[in-house]
């Protein structure tokens, strides 16, 4: 009988877990429409290598995509949406001086009362490297920048988030616009991350004047990193005569990350934990009919290990506007 009444009280906790009713007071929704949408987006990624251990010759190596803006589409339907995104081809002058990137990012979400999921690919092919006036003697800004063509970046990421407050807060409103919060509302959130980086080359992807830095490293070819973060999070969705929001939030955790590394000689794997902090803004005009969006978030991973530094930064701007079909 004891037994029983546990089990009954935790299927009451579950499905008040689960639940997916809404405060009509404070969520409008839009979820029967298809919603059409476009975006222009800026992004900075980067990614830096670094000796652990420097001397007197060691410099840092910084690579960057020929890509700093791109153009997407998508649609979000009931609790889908689906978004790909391409580069904006750069001038023929840029294309000289730094070498062309192949670039493109995916992207689907699934977003519930009280749960999102999301799924992304994003890949760059083709780097160059923007302080070779500190790794090659005698370069000048009129030399085209060195540059790597079959150097590769891929990133794949898997994200569940939970939200305390499903019931007045709308994550749709700020995201995928297939909602509209009405009331100014607030959640804390927890947030699991499982994502892939790996960076890799047809040969070394250290400049020639720098390998012997690397010791055991010499030749590295390949660098992948596997992470797997919790963190948690608070956010505020600020109205303003019900259709003009601004929706910041803030994600700090912990988390553990496998890394390896492919050199000439050698193929080391290691573990261990880190730190992570991400801010995000969502901010705009939603609409009945129509929506403009403003997003922008900032991730930075510092990976270090015993003979490399690597470090990526990935901060994006992205414009989104988007009708509601009826």
């Amino acid at each position: 009988m004891v037994r029983f009444k546990i089990l009954v009280l935790f299927l009451i906790m579950t499905s008040r877990l689960f639940a997916e009713g809404f405060d009509s007071s404070y969520v409008k929704q839009f979820d029967h429409k298809l919603t059409l949408k476009g975006d222009l987006s800026s992004k900075t990624l980067s990614f830096s290598l670094m000796s652990a251990v420097p001397d007197s010759t060691s410099r840092t190596v910084n690579y960057l995509p020929n890509v700093n803006s791109s153009f997407g589409f998508g649609f979000s339907y009931k609790f889908i949406s689906i978004s790909i995104s391409f580069k904006i081809p750069k001038s023929d002058s840029l294309m000289i001086k730094r070498g062309s990137t192949k670039y493109t990012d995916i992207q689907m979400s699934i977003y519930k009362r009280k749960f999102f999921f999301n799924a992304g690919f994003k890949t760059y092919k083709g780097f160059y490297i923007s302080n070779p006036q500190d790794i090659y003697q005698g370069w000048s800004d009129s030399l085209p920048n060195p540059h790597r063509a079959d150097l590769e970046y891929d990133a794949i990421g898997l994200q569940a988030c939970y939200l305390l407050n499903g019931k007045k807060y709308s994550l749709k409103s700020s995201f995928n616009y297939t909602e509209q919060q009405q009331k100014s509302a607030s959640s804390f959130m927890l947030l699991g991350d499982l994502s892939y980086i790996g960076v890799k080359g047809d040969s070394c992807i250290i400049p020639p004047s720098q390998n012997s830095s690397y010791g055991n490293l010499k030749g590295l070819s390949k660098v992948e990193f596997l992470s797997f973060v919790v963190s948690a999070g608070f956010t505020y969705n600020f109205i303003i005569q019900k259709k003009i929001f601004i929706n910041p939030m803030l994600f700090s955790g912990i988390g553990t990350q496998l890394r390896g590394f492919q050199a000439d000689s050698s193929s080391i794997t290691t573990t261990s934990m880190f730190g992570l902090l991400n801010f995000k803004l969502s901010t705009g005009y939603n609409g009945n009919r129509f929506y403009i969006g403003f997003v922008f978030d900032a991730l930075n991973y510092l990976m270090n290990a015993k003979e490399i530094n690597f470090s990526s930064k990935n901060t994006y701007y992205t414009l989104n506007l988007g009708v509601r079909l009826f």
